[in-house]
């Protein structure tokens, strides 16, 4: 009996131990995929191509994402891909996420609404966004242009509230979103208003 529970013991041991190489190795392949993403996003950001050619799509992950723009917080060190999204959410397993009714940073008067997990894991790109202060730096990278936004506010917003996102029609703004550290019954919201935009990196 006893060599019996040690066998199983062992077993469970080993199949913890595959468990956590293959988790690892998985999460190093995303950090090497993202990086990778980024550079190739960059090189075309850079590079003067035609007008029909900065339509195009010039980022493939292994899902077959494409990123859209990069989004840049100095102060919490996230640099990462963004991607469109649908109302499945799906895309946030793998990148911070543009909300569908969300408008482009090219758009006038429009609002950004970006959102991404919380959490430990490596596609917890909005783990820190609660760090943000009034007055931080938010770059977003997009269609040849670098938009420069300034943090407005920080707030929690209940889940139970349908409208988190209040735009002021005045200006062009953006809108980071998501859960609460350890409390599912809340939402950060991160808010910034645009002060300008340039060609260049």
């Amino acid at each position: 009996m006893n060599k019996c529970i040690k066998l199983i013991g062992l077993i469970i041991i080993i199949a913890s131990l595959i468990f956590y190489n293959l988790t690892i190795n998985n999460e190093r392949k995303t950090i090497v995929e993202q990086q990778q993403n980024l550079e190739v996003f960059f090189d075309n950001y850079n590079t003067q191509v035609n007008e029909k050619d900065k339509t195009q799509t010039v980022l493939n992950n292994r899902n077959n994402e494409n990123y859209v723009a990069v989004i840049e917080i100095p102060v919490i060190n996230l640099k990462t891909g963004i991607v469109k999204s649908d109302w499945s959410f799906y895309s946030m397993n793998r990148a911070v996420s543009i909300y569908p009714t969300s408008k482009m940073p090219n758009e006038q008067n429009s609002n950004f609404i970006l959102f991404a997990h919380n959490g430990n894991t490596v596609v917890s790109f909005f783990k820190n966004i609660y760090k943000l202060k009034k007055n931080d730096d938010i770059y977003v990278y997009y269609k040849s242009k670098k938009y420069h936004y300034l943090v407005t506010n920080n707030k929690e917003i209940s889940m139970s509230n349908s409208t988190p996102v209040m735009q002021n029609k005045s200006t062009s703004t953006i809108t980071l979103i998501t859960c609460k550290n350890n409390n599912d019954n809340y939402r950060v919201v991160i808010e910034g208003e645009l002060i300008e935009n340039d060609t260049g990196v």
